[in-house]
C-alpha cells in the first residue's frame, strides 16, 4: 500500500473553494458509496503498489466539506489514471552507464500524479467523510507523522551513505574557489538595508529615507572560502544580485527583467579600518579578499522569464567556479 496526501500546487495563495475542482473532492454520494474526482501529486512508487491511501495534508482544504475525505483506493479502480515521472533508472540504462545519475538511477523513487475522474469508492473503503476535525487530527494523532519522518530520514541516510562512498575527482584542499562572476563591471553595495540594521547603530536617528550606497572592488572578494585578512573581520551574510541587462531610468515594473542571477555573499568588513576616520567605508570594505561570493550563481526566474532565455549571460548557468590541478 502507498499513500498520496499532497494536493497539486495550483494557486497556493487562494482558498480551497476556487480550486477545489483540481483537488480530490466528493462529487456524489449513493447508498453504495461515494464518487470522487481530482488529483494528487507525489504518489511515490504507486506503480508498484496494489492500493493507495488518499488523504489531505493541509488545513486549508478542509474549509469545504466535500474536500474533507480520506479513503483507500485500489490502483486498478475504473476512472483513475496514473502519470509517472520519467524513470531515472531507465535513462541511465539507455545511456549505458549510471554515472550521470549516480543516486537517482540506483534509488529511483518514481513519483507519480494520480488523476481521478468520477471514481467510485465503496463505503467500506471510506475512512473519513466530511469531517474537518478528524482530517486535522489524523496526522498528529494517528502516528502518521512519526512514520513519515522516520521513512524520510531512512531514505536520506541511505543516499548519504552512498554519496559518502563516492571518490571525488579532487580533494577539497586542492581546489581554489573563484567568485562566480569573474570580471564584474562594478560592485555596488547597499548599506543599512533593513530596519533592524539601523537600530543597531543606537545613534537615535530615524531610518534613512534613501538607501546608502558604496562600492567594492573585485579583488576585495574571494570565492567560496573564509576571508583571511584580519581578526577584526566582521561577517555579514548578504544576497548578491547579478545584473545581466543594462539600462537607465528603469521602471519599477521592469526591474526584475534586468536581473540575471542570484548568489550568496559574506560581505566582510574590517571594522578597525572603518573607524580610522569619519568616512572610511572604502578602506574597511576593500582589503584584498575580505569578502567572499559563491559557491555559484543561480539563474533568476520570474513568471515573465524562461529558464531557457538566451538573454542570460552564459556565466549564470555555472553553478560553481573553481580551479583544480590538471590530471
Amino acid at each position: 500500500m502507498n499513500h498520496a496526501i499532497v494536493n497539486p500546487p495550483i494557486d497556493r495563495h487562494k482558498p480551497a473553494d476556487p480550486v477545489k475542482d483540481v483537488f480530490v473532492h466528493i462529487t456524489k454520494e449513493t447508498d453504495a458509496g461515494i464518487y470522487v474526482s481530482g488529483a494528487k501529486v507525489v504518489a511515490t512508487s504507486s506503480a508498484l503498489t496494489h492500493y493507495n491511501f488518499l488523504a489531505q495534508s493541509s488545513a486549508t482544504v478542509t474549509e469545504d466539506p466535500s474536500l474533507s475525505v480520506m479513503f483507500i483506493l485500489p490502483m486498478n479502480a475504473p476512472g483513475m489514471k496514473m502519470f509517472c515521472r520519467t524513470s531515472y533508472e531507465q535513462t541511465a540504462a539507455l545511456a549505458a552507464h549510471p554515472f550521470d545519475y549516480p543516486l537517482s538511477s540506483r534509488f529511483d523513487e518514481n513519483d507519480a500524479i494520480l488523476v481521478l475522474d468520477n471514481v467510485f469508492v465503496p463505503w467500506e473503503d471510506v475512512l473519513v467523510l466530511r469531517d474537518a476535525a478528524k482530517i486535522l487530527s489524523f496526522h498528529p494523532a494517528s502516528g502518521f507523522m512519526h512514520g513519515y519522518c522516520f521513512q524520510g530520514c531512512t531514505r536520506l541516510a541511505v543516499k548519504m551513505d552512498f554519496l559518502a562512498g563516492l571518490k571525488p575527482d579532487h580533494a577539497l584542499s586542492e581546489i581554489t574557489y573563484e567568485i562566480p562572476i569573474p570580471t564584474p563591471e562594478k560592485i555596488i553595495c547597499v548599506g543599512v538595508n533593513f530596519p533592524d540594521r539601523n537600530e543597531e547603530y543606537k545613534d537615535g536617528q530615524a531610518a534613512p529615507a534613501n538607501p546608502s550606497l558604496f562600492v567594492r572592488f573585485p579583488r576585495s572578494f574571494t570565492g567560496h572560502d573564509r576571508p583571511p585578512e584580519s581578526p577584526q573581520l566582521d561577517y555579514e551574510g548578504e544576497i548578491v544580485i547579478v545584473i545581466g541587462k543594462g539600462g537607465r531610468r528603469i521602471a519599477e515594473a521592469d526591474a526584475l527583467s534586468h536581473i540575471a542571477a542570484l548568489s550568496l555573499c559574506n560581505e566582510g568588513t574590517i571594522r578597525d579600518w572603518v573607524r580610522h576616520a569619519k568616512f572610511n567605508v572604502t578602506r574597511g570594505k576593500n582589503f584584498d579578499r575580505t569578502g567572499s561570493i559563491g559557491p555559484g550563481s543561480y539563474p533568476m526566474q520570474t513568471k515573465a522569464s524562461s529558464p531557457t532565455s538566451s538573454s542570460k549571460p552564459a556565466s549564470t548557468a555555472k553553478y560553481a567556479r573553481a580551479t583544480a590541478p590538471a590530471a
